[in-house]
């Protein structure tokens, strides 16, 4: 994920939880729609890290199979 699809988290930081979870997993599928490879993204998981950073873990439904892929916001 990252800069490679157009996603980025920054402008999220600070923001309350709920409203981080909701708005990276409809900006995840969103700029992930756009390649006709990818079926659906499902199974997000967001654990909180000591470092006040979020690890972001979702499954990639892909015409080749399924993709596990991770990314974090840090503070």
């Amino acid at each position: 994920m990252g800069s490679n699809f157009g996603v980025t988290f920054d402008d999220l930081i600070g923001t309350d939880y709920n409203y981080i979870r909701s708005e990276v997993v409809r900006r995840i599928r969103d700029a992930l729609s756009i390649d006709d490879r990818i079926l659906q993204v499902d199974d997000f998981q967001f654990t909180p890290l000591e470092d006040s950073g979020i690890l972001i873990s979702c499954v990639v439904q892909t015409t080749f199979g399924d993709v596990s892929v991770s990314t974090t916001i840090q503070s």
